[in-house]
């Protein structure tokens, strides 16, 4: 997590996964977490 410049933070979320076939599988609960991190600022430093 990093500083975004403007008092935010900035996060940078990489997620391989390997065999490519398993990718759909994750994509959902990857997409769900976002709004979550999103309405959590300040929880995690």
């Amino acid at each position: 997590m990093a500083s975004d410049g403007d008092g935010g933070r900035r996060v940078t979320w990489i997620t391989d996964v390997l065999p490519d076939v398993l990718a759909g599988h994750i994509e959902a609960p990857m997409s769900a977490a976002v709004p979550i991190m999103t309405a959590t600022p300040g929880r995690v430093s």
